[in-house]
C-alpha cells in the first residue's frame, strides 16, 4: 500500500510538471512564431482569396453528404489571424490573437471576402477583434508554411502528412497480433471523419492530426503496456486545448483509448479503471490548457479573456440553439438525432451496411466462432456513451455545429466495431 501511495504521489508529481511545462512552452513558442516577418505571409493569404472565392464559406463540395461541407469560415479567420499586423509586443500579440472580422453577413459570399481581412476597412463594415480565449497552436506550423506556401501548397503539404501518419499506423498494426483486427474498424472511422475534408480545411485537420499522432505513439512504442500511458492521454488532451478550436475533440482521446484496451487486453476491472484514468488525464490536461491561457491572456494584457471564456462556456452549454437551428437545445433527443442525421446519407448507410454485411461473411465462411468479451464489454460500451454525454453538456454547440460535432460519434462506431472484431475468436471445432 505504502508504494501505491508513493507512485501516485510520483504520478501527479509528474502530471503538475507537465502541465505547467506545457502552459510554459506554449507562451513562449507563441511569442517566437509572432517574431516570423509578415510580408511573405500576407502576400500567400492574399494569393489565396480566389480560392475560397471559388469554394464558398460552408459549401459542401458534395451537397447530400455532411462530411463534405467545408468550414473556410474559420480557415480564414485563421489565416487572418495568421497575417494580422503587430500592434504591440510579440507576446501580448500572440495572446490577444487578435483577426480583422467582417460584420456584414451579406458580404460572405462577395468576392475577395479574404482581402477584407487583411486590412480594417474604411467603411465601417469591419473591426478588429481578439481571439484570445485560444491558444492558436496551429500558428506554429500555419505562420512557418505560409511563408513559402499559399492555401494550396499548404494543404498538399497537410496531405501528405496525413497520408504518411496513416500508412505507418497501418503498418504497424498489421504487424501486431492484437491491433491487425482493429484495422477495418479504424479505415472505417476515418472514411467518416473524411480524411478529404481534413486535408482541404485546416480547421478539421487540428483533430485529426492529433489523433494520429496519438494512435502512432501507441502503436510503435511500449506506452500502451506500460503503467505510464495516462501521459500519453494527458499530452493529448493538452494538445487539443493548445492546436484546436472546439471541432470533435472527443476523436483524439476515443480512438487511442479504444486500441489501447484492445492492445492490453486487461480484465473487465482493469480494463474499465484503465479507461477512467485515461479520460482523467485527458480531461485534466484539456481544462488546465485551455483555462491556462484565459489566466496566462488576462495576466499580459489586462484584459477580460476569463469573463469571456465563461460568458462563451455559458452560451455553447445552456443558451437555446432554436433561432439557428429550428430545434430546442434543452430537448436533449432532438440534439442527439441533429448529429446522428448526419450518417443518413446513401454513402454512410452504405458504408456501414457493407461493413456489417462483410463482418457476418467473414464469421461464416472463415468459420470463425463468435462470443461476446467479457473483459471489453462494458468499458467499450461507456466509452460508446461518451459522444451522447459531450452532446448533453454541450447542447448548443452541438446542435448549431452538427455537421462538425458529429464526427465525435466515430467513437460509437469504433466501439461497437472493436467490440465485435475482439468477439471473432479461433475456427470452431
Amino acid at each position: 500500500m505504502e508504494g501505491k501511495i508513493r507512485q501516485a504521489i510520483r504520478n501527479i508529481l509528474t502530471g503538475a510538471a507537465i502541465l505547467l511545462a506545457a502552459v510554459l512552452a506554449g507562451t513562449v513558442l507563441m511569442t517566437l512564431v509572432y517574431m516570423i516577418p509578415l510580408d511573405q505571409i500576407r502576400k500567400n493569404v492574399a494569393n489565396s482569396s480566389d480560392i475560397y472565392d471559388s469554394e464558398g464559406l460552408t459549401n459542401s463540395y458534395i451537397p447530400w453528404l455532411t462530411s463534405t461541407r467545408m468550414d473556410n469560415y474559420t480557415d480564414t479567420i485563421m489565416l487572418s489571424i495568421a497575417a494580422m499586423r503587430r500592434e504591440g509586443s510579440a507576446l501580448r500579440d500572440a495572446m490577444e490573437s487578435k483577426y480583422v472580422y467582417v460584420t456584414i453577413k451579406d458580404m460572405y459570399d462577395d468576392s475577395g471576402y479574404l482581402l477584407r481581412m487583411l486590412e480594417l476597412s474604411e467603411d465601417g463594415s469591419s473591426i478588429v477583434v481578439s481571439y484570445a480565449r485560444y491558444w492558436h497552436g496551429y500558428l506554429l506550423f500555419l505562420k512557418p508554411l505560409l511563408t513559402v506556401f499559399d492555401i494550396s501548397g499548404i494543404r498538399i503539404v497537410n496531405a501528405v502528412f496525413q497520408i504518411v501518419m496513416m500508412f505507418l499506423i497501418l503498418m504497424k498494426m498489421a504487424h501486431d497480433d492484437d491491433l491487425r483486427k482493429m484495422i477495418i474498424p479504424l479505415l472505417l472511422i476515418t472514411l467518416l471523419i473524411n480524411p478529404v475534408s481534413t486535408v482541404l480545411n485546416m480547421q478539421y485537420a487540428c483533430i485529426y492530426n492529433i489523433m494520429l499522432v496519438a494512435i502512432l505513439v501507441l502503436v510503435r512504442t511500449g506506452i500502451a503496456m506500460s503503467d505510464k500511458y495516462w501521459i500519453l492521454f494527458l499530452i493529448t488532451g493538452i494538445a487539443v486545448a493548445f492546436f484546436d478550436f472546439l471541432t470533435y475533440p472527443l476523436a483524439s482521446l476515443g480512438i487511442p483509448l479504444i486500441l489501447l484496451l484492445v492492445k492490453r487486453r486487461d480484465d473487465s476491472k482493469t480494463s474499465i479503471i484503465t479507461m477512467i484514468i485515461s479520460c482523467l488525464s485527458w480531461g485534466i490536461g484539456y481544462v488546465f490548457m485551455w483555462g491556462s491561457k484565459w489566466v496566462v491572456s488576462d495576466l499580459i494584457t489586462g484584459g477580460q479573456t476569463i469573463s469571456d471564456a465563461l460568458e462563451q462556456i455559458t452560451v455553447r452549454t445552456v443558451t437555446d440553439a432554436y433561432e439557428a437551428t429550428g430545434i430546442r437545445s434543452d430537448n436533449i433527443i432532438e440534439v442527439f438525432g441533429y448529429n446522428l442525421e448526419a450518417f443518413r446519407d446513401p454513402f454512410s448507410v452504405s458504408l456501414f451496411a457493407a461493413a456489417v454485411i462483410g463482418f457476418v461473411m467473414y464469421v461464416i465462411i472463415s468459420k470463425k466462432s463468435f462470443k461476446l468479451t467479457e473483459n471489453l464489454l462494458i468499458p467499450l460500451l461507456l466509452i460508446a456513451l461518451i459522444p451522447f454525454a459531450w452532446y448533453a453538456v454541450c447542447s448548443n454547440h452541438s446542435a448549431i455545429h452538427f455537421w462538425m460535432t458529429y464526427r465525435n460519434l466515430v467513437l460509437t462506431v469504433m466501439a461497437i466495431a472493436a467490440i465485435l472484431v475482439c468477439s471473432v475468436s479461433k475456427k470452431k471445432a
